[in-house]
């Protein structure tokens, strides 16, 4: 539950609630600084707040807990009613006629397995439908199992006779796996301990589904550094104790290979290579080593002779293997990518080379059926082309609808093409490639208000700091005046090499139908633009992220969208960096800054639960270079005394385990107590949250309520002001 009952004298004193300009006093809880002073390369770099890296420490959890409280108390001053939330609730319950889908599983021989739920319900049931005429049938209840247990994840078994399905506590990242068989509809003795398929490795059955492989991790305290390390790959084979699982995967089962405590060592198997199971050296990288063994009899399940399939120098993406053929996706001297192949152990640099590089799109994925090679390219992540190529001579196939992703699987030489769109639901087709047509096998489309298949999406390219061109995705109502009156959120994420594709969210089209604005900046560091775009922003060249947010910015307030009274600046996790380094360098742009679940303390980030793994994106202390790199992505050490900063609205959850709450924490309370800004800097405390929030789609929809409500209140709207 949210902490709320510390005492009274925590509570909010309202000075004035003028809608031109909210000026407000807040009385904070009191912390007792312990400086700490590290010697980072030849920098000395001083930490007042230490301190509140410790959780277990009475005094600081009594803290987070007033924060929780104090914030709780606005939130009660300025939601009255709680009015955003309802009006989310409204559009999905209005939007669907009968239950609220989830997600599905389109099966290769075209059965649907559904997590749904209640209107009135978050968590959801799994079911079966044999096809889009038939009726559904009620396979799982996660009640039968535990009370609040929610699904997270599953996976059917190659045979379909099975299926392995995780559930967790809202919010929880350590989850519980059991079995269902499908023939008996009984839940089977197993059960599985320390698992979160749904963060990483998943479950890979073995082909005749007498087991599968799994991550398994020593523990799930998100509180200990060492959450996430240490992790091993087990093989489980159906009715048989945990205790009797093998471990084949790991830094101790497989010493020949390069493993550290840091990486996942993942098992797969794919349906399409029944013969070979795959060892996968994972992380926060986007390529991996990756090794292949043969199956040749029982034992090579549990002892794998591995063989270098590719090494993560190769730049190596997505792949396929037919026979003794490599087929890959590569941005090796090929930033936007191109699609080769070559005898597997071979040099892979000189492959083959099937589909060049584009000079402006990215091939975002790809598949081979038969001869023939299908894939997809996607300009400025955001605009998406289907593509053929047989006999050397390639079409564009003509999508069903413009859309800003498209991913593709074949499925017995057909390919199923899942696509979405700023406004528009995911939607899934069933591509023939005989007779050329798309079937529609997407699960009944949500038919949200027409105002949202009116609204404006704009796609440009704005000029950085080094002329460089960032796109800036931008949504908003026709009836929105450009005067420079509206109310605009920006958005930006620019780690891992990810893309911020295109994806209906009710949340920000609600807030856009509202009369605001709503903008994404792609920046560096994502991967909207290849393999260089995120080099871009990676460890030493991070500081290209937020000056390509800077900019974003700049431009919007210049083509008079908005004005920097009104500019709200939003990040999440990893997306903080770039959001909350512009805050700070740039504090006259911004009116407020809503962090969810961020991260800000770059040089602590090594002794964050899964620190030792963010060291691949973001740079590691031991090496002097990257240091430097981490000082100066580091908001929370630049914080000056003497400067107005925009208000500060962070929400965490206690139980997450990828970033932890002291990150932000930290951030607050040097804004709270070491600055002289007059703008309020509150802290949001979920004791049962983890780094996805409550868990929930309703979790969610409420902290995007209380964002937006404490974004609205700063930028002076009337029905937002404290009451009393």
């Amino acid at each position: 539950m949210i902490f709320k009952n510390i005492l009274l004298f925590f509570c909010l004193i309202i000075i004035s609630c003028a809608q031109e300009q909210p000026n407000v006093q807040l009385t904070y809880p009191a912390i007792i600084k312990k400086t700490v002073t590290d010697t980072i390369g030849s920098t000395l770099v001083v930490d007042p707040y230490r301190n509140l890296e410790d959780l277990k420490d009475t005094k600081v959890l009594s803290w987070f807990k007033q924060q929780g409280t104090l914030t709780d108390s606005v939130l009660g001053e300025i939601n009255i009613e709680n009015r955003i939330y309802n009006q989310l609730v409204d559009i999905e319950n209005a939007s669907t006629k009968g239950d609220i889908i989830e997600t599905y599983r389109y099966t290769d021989n075209g059965e649907y397995y559904i997590l749904k739920r209640k209107k009135d319900q978050d968590i959801a049931k799994l079911y079966y439908k044999k096809d889009l005429a038939s009726n559904e049938k009620l396979v799982f209840d996660p009640a039968i199992v535990g009370e609040r247990l929610a699904i997270n994840y599953f996976k059917l078994s190659p045979n379909y006779s099975k299926i392995a399905i995780s559930l967790a506590q809202k919010g929880v990242e350590a989850s519980i796996g059991v079995i269902l068989d499908l023939v008996t509809q009984q839940i089977l003795p197993d059960k599985l301990q320390n698992i979160t398929p749904d963060l990483v490795g998943g479950i890979n059955w073995l082909p005749d589904s007498s087991g599968f492989y799994y991550l398994r991790l020593p523990h799930l305290d998100p509180q200990n550094p060492t959450y996430l390390e240490n992790s091993k790959a087990f093989l489980h084979y159906i009715s048989t104790p945990e205790n009797q699982d093998i471990e084949v995967f790991s830094v101790t089962k497989t010493s020949k290979i390069p493993l550290t405590n840091a990486d996942f060592p993942i098992v797969q198997t794919r349906k399409t290579n029944p013969t070979i199971i795959l060892g996968r050296v994972s992380g926060n990288s986007p390529y991996k080593d990756l090794y292949f063994s043969k199956i040749k009899n029982k034992n090579s399940y549990t002892n794998p002779d591995w063989k270098p399939l590719f090494k993560q120098s190769d730049q190596i993406d997505q792949y396929f293997i037919k026979k003794d053929t490599l087929f890959y996706r590569t941005s090796k001297n090929a930033s936007n990518f191109k699609i080769c192949k070559a005898l597997i152990g071979s040099d892979y640099s000189k492959g083959e080379v099937l589909v060049e590089e584009l000079q402006n799109a990215v091939i975002s994925d790809f598949v081979v059926i038969d001869d023939d090679i299908y894939y997809t390219k996607v300009k400025d992540g955001i605009n998406a082309t289907l593509v053929y190529i047989s006999s050397n001579k390639s079409k564009n196939i003509p999508l069903p609808h413009s859309s800003g992703t498209c991913y593709i699987r074949s499925i017995k030489n057909n390919i199923v093409v899942s696509t979405t769109g700023w406004t528009k639901s995911s939607q899934s087709y069933l591509y023939t490639t005989k007779t050329k047509e798309f079937i529609p096998i997407h699960l009944k489309e949500p038919k949200y208000p027409t105002s949202f298949n009116n609204l404006i999406i704009e796609e440009v390219e704005v000029a950085s700091h080094d002329g460089v061109k960032v796109p800036l995705s931008i949504i908003r109502h026709p009836d929105t005046k450009l005067d420079g009156t509206a109310r605009i959120k920006i958005s930006a994420y620019g780690a891992y090499g990810d893309s911020f594709t295109p994806h209906i969210s009710i949340a920000n089209l609600n807030w856009v139908t509202s009369g605001n604005i709503y903008a994404f900046a792609h920046v560096r560091g994502g991967g909207e633009k290849g393999d260089a775009w995120h080099k871009g922003g990676f460890k030493t060249t991070k500081v290209n992220s937020w000056k390509d947010y800077i900019a974003c910015t700049e431009y919007l307030i210049e083509k008079k969208y908005t004005s920097k009274d009104l500019t709200i600046a939003t990040g999440t996790s990893a997306g903080a960096i770039t959001v909350v380094n512009a805050i700070v360098e740039r504090p006259d742009l911004y009116k407020a800054s809503i962090i969810l679940v961020g991260f800000i303390n770059a040089t602590r980030s090594e002794f964050q639960p899964n620190g030792a793994n963010s060291t691949k994106e973001f740079g590691a202390l031991a090496i002097s270079e990257e240091a430097q790199g981490l000082i100066d992505m580091d908001a929370y050490l630049k914080l000056k005394n003497n400067v107005e900063y925009p208000a500060f609205y962070a929400y965490v959850g206690l139980e997450d385990g990828a970033v932890a709450p002291w990150d932000s924490a930290k951030f607050v309370a040097r804004l709270q107590n070491d600055t002289t800004t007059k703008n309020p800097a509150l802290l949001f405390v979920d004791g049962d949250g983890g780094h996805s929030g409550g868990g929930t789609e309703h979790s969610a929809y409420q902290i995007y309520s209380d964002a937006d409500a404490f974004a609205l209140w700063q930028t002076g709207h009337p029905d937002y002001q404290p009451k009393n």
